[in-house]
């Protein structure tokens, strides 16, 4: 419990890195959001998949344009994550894994949840 209370303050004192990423390398807090260190060293194969699944949506949802979420199009709650998660097939129709889509998908839950609790904040 004191560890999620401490990140919860962790999070809203320095929430300015969920929308600019350019002030993280800025504040001392950077160190408590060691993305290389725990992410991408953690997961170094998941995240580039994911990287590739946002590559292929993008193309598939708003062709031609730079890579870009639009929110707009993509409105998960839930659901698609699991969805990915119960499929039968390691792949989907696409050629894509089932399993990076639903870690897309629940990136993106955790993207809207972490925004939308930064608008209260900011009330």
């Amino acid at each position: 419990m004191k560890n999620n209370k401490l990140a919860k303050e962790i999070i809203k004192d320095y929430s300015q890195t969920f929308t600019d990423l350019g002030e993280y390398d800025k504040g001392k807090e950077n160190k408590q959001f060691p993305v290389f260190n725990g992410l991408l060293k953690y997961f170094p194969n998941a995240c580039l998949y994911v990287s590739h699944v946002s590559l292929v949506a993008n193309e598939q949802h708003n062709p031609g344009t730079e890579m870009h979420w639009d929110k707009s199009k993509s409105i998960g709650k839930g659901d698609e994550v699991v969805r990915h998660l119960m499929a039968e097939e390691t792949f989907d129709t696409d050629g894509l894994r089932h399993r990076g889509k639903s870690a897309w998908r629940a990136m993106e839950l955790l993207e809207r949840e972490i925004l939308a609790e930064k608008v209260i904040h900011n009330q």
